[in-house]
């Protein structure tokens, strides 16, 4: 999706995708949950708020600054896993 448009222009942004993270509701759904991605997850952990910030942080940084229409997923490998 483009983030800049004009006549003779279009840019580009990078993306941060995290995966599904609980965001309160009921406790024993959200329990249930983590332990069930948990497990299906190659890296056996979910995503925090840390990794997203981590990514954000790189994709803002110099070291990125070539990167465009890109999309971090922030998966723990679980989108690549075959089932």
């Amino acid at each position: 999706m483009p983030i800049i448009s004009s006549k003779s222009r279009t840019a580009f942004a990078p993306a941060v995708s995290p995966a599904a993270a609980p965001d309160g509701g009921d406790v024993e759904k959200i329990v249930k949950m983590v332990k069930i991605r948990t497990a299906q997850c190659p890296m056996k952990r979910m995503d925090d708020a840390w990794d997203v910030a981590h990514a954000a942080v790189f994709l803002a940084s110099d070291e990125a600054r070539f990167i465009t229409e890109a999309e971090l997923v922030l998966g723990g490998g679980l989108s690549y896993r075959v089932v």
